[in-house]
């Protein structure tokens, strides 16, 4: 199937940035890769995302700001 994976019975997905807010080099713009589906229950980090295979490099710039609590 295509589209975002969710958790069961959640909508919570396994989104990973590689810079926060905090950084000087944090945008709030996001290239999107599209990874291959098996890899979601091993993506929970920028490590575990990065050694899964990217099936579209680049397939989409999304705007898309990082909310934090202070």
């Amino acid at each position: 199937p295509s589209g975002m994976l969710t958790e069961e019975n959640s909508a919570q997905t396994h989104n990973v940035l590689g810079v926060l807010p905090d950084n000087p080099d944090y945008s709030p713009l996001w290239s999107v890769n599209v990874l291959d589906n098996s890899a979601f229950a091993q993506v929970k980090d920028l490590e575990t995302a990065s050694a899964a295979e990217i099936l579209v490099k680049n397939a989409a710039l999304v705007n898309c700001p990082l909310a934090t609590q202070e």
